[in-house]
């Protein structure tokens, strides 16, 4: 978060397109009753960076946990983590991980 923070410093809001791909443990920050980094997801996402939670249900373990998870207003769910990640950098996108 503090990467897509400084990117959008540096650079300027209008100048940088920033996706924060979400998945497995990293979902509970983008839940809907999350409180530890609600707020600042929220301020991030009115700031223009977008947020998906990659979610896979073809995984046969997930079979056995809820098919809906209400997430923060604003974050997107995609169909897998890695796909969303692929597609992002299929489209010019540069992968990150601080």
């Amino acid at each position: 978060m503090n990467a897509a923070d400084n990117l959008q410093h540096l650079y300027g809001k209008d100048n940088v397109n920033v996706e924060i791909v979400t998945c497995g443990p990293g979902l509970n920050m983008v839940k809907s009753d999350t409180k530890y980094y609600s707020k600042r997801i929220k301020r991030m996402i009115k700031d223009g960076i977008r947020y998906s939670a990659g979610i896979d249900y073809t995984d046969k373990a997930d079979s056995q946990r809820e098919q809906y998870i209400d997430f923060l207003p604003g974050v997107v769910e995609v169909q897998g983590c890695l796909m969303r990640i692929v597609t992002l950098q299929e489209s010019g996108y540069t992968y990150m991980k601080p």
